[in-house]
């Protein structure tokens, strides 16, 4: 796949002292979902800014569909919500998303096609003669991304696009992602929810005070899974027993049952042969799946 996003060796220096990018180097294929990570402050929504051409790098060199972000020639193409996106209150939805889509020199019958077509798409049209300030955040956020795809955009820029929605909005949102992605659109996304980002993301990066510290698809990312839950049953009168041989693993005990988590296959057989010895019924054997949020704490705390 072609690229449409490059970023190479991007630092971003403020005020002289206060390093907020350092040296930062991706590449974001066409068609794909790519989503970057980082704790508040690590330097993703700067990023996303330099690769918007909103600001400038202090040093390095950004390339939009292969050519500097500086000429400009991509503003057509891409679409952008920010993370804090604010119209006039006494706005109707409708006129938002027409006067946006008139910037993107689009008019007559052609902007008055696209501003019905992309209400309808985030379930936004029946709402259209409703002003802003009666919206819901939700809504907003639905409203936000009408305004970034009324010019038919080919890259989708979205600063924390479901943030603070309720669980059916979040559904929504990522419906409607992966059907622009479906439809070939190339969409980049900062977030800290983790597990929408499971969910969504065809590649991920992880941030962390202004480095990129990994980069790549999740199973690349993800490590294999390697802990495992045993749960036991054991006769009753020899729990006192079972429970002073398992002392060294990490195990909770009801009654005459045990669920016992180990790490490694070695760990595993060792509480497998302790169960032999007592005759205990091995009720589970289940692999624990490491989740994108783990993987990212342990990424986070292993360059501090």
């Amino acid at each position: 796949m072609e690229s449409v996003i490059q970023a190479v060796e991007v630092t971003k220096i403020y005020q002289g002292k206060i390093k907020a990018l350092d040296k930062v180097t991706i590449e974001v294929k066409q068609g794909e979902i790519f989503a970057l990570l980082g704790l508040n402050g690590a330097g993703k929504t700067t990023l996303m800014k330099i690769l918007l051409s909103l600001t400038r790098p202090t040093s390095g060199s950004v390339y939009i569909f292969g050519a500097p972000v500086s000429e400009g020639r991509w503003k057509g193409k891409i679409g952008y919500l920010p993370e804090l996106f604010r119209v006039p209150d006494d706005w109707r939805v409708d006129e938002v998303v027409k006067f946006l889509g008139a910037l993107s020199d689009l008019k007559g019958e052609k902007l008055k096609e696209r501003v019905k077509f992309v209400l309808e798409t985030v379930d936004l049209y029946e709402e259209r003669k409703r002003k802003v300030k009666t919206l819901s955040k939700g809504m907003m956020l639905r409203l936000g991304l009408a305004q970034a795809l009324v010019h038919n955009p080919e890259i989708l820029f979205l600063d924390e696009p479901t943030e603070g929605l309720d669980p059916m909005g979040r559904m929504k949102i990522r419906k409607l992602l992966l059907d622009l992605k479906s439809k070939g659109v190339t969409i980049f996304l900062n977030s800290h929810l983790l597990s929408e980002v499971e969910i969504l993301a065809d590649r991920i990066g992880i941030l962390h005070n202004g480095k990129l510290i990994i980069s790549g698809t999740l199973s690349e990312v993800m490590p294999r899974d390697e802990k495992y839950k045993v749960e036991l049953s054991v006769e009753s009168g020899k729990e006192e027993s079972l429970r002073s041989s398992l002392s060294k693993f990490n195990f909770s005990q009801d009654g005459l049952n045990f669920v016992v988590i180990v790490e490694g296959m070695n760990a595993l057989n060792e509480v497998l042969g302790i169960a032999r010895n007592f005759s205990s019924e091995v009720k589970l054997i289940a692999p624990l799946r490491n989740t994108l949020e783990d993987v990212f704490i342990s990424y986070i705390k292993g360059v501090q």
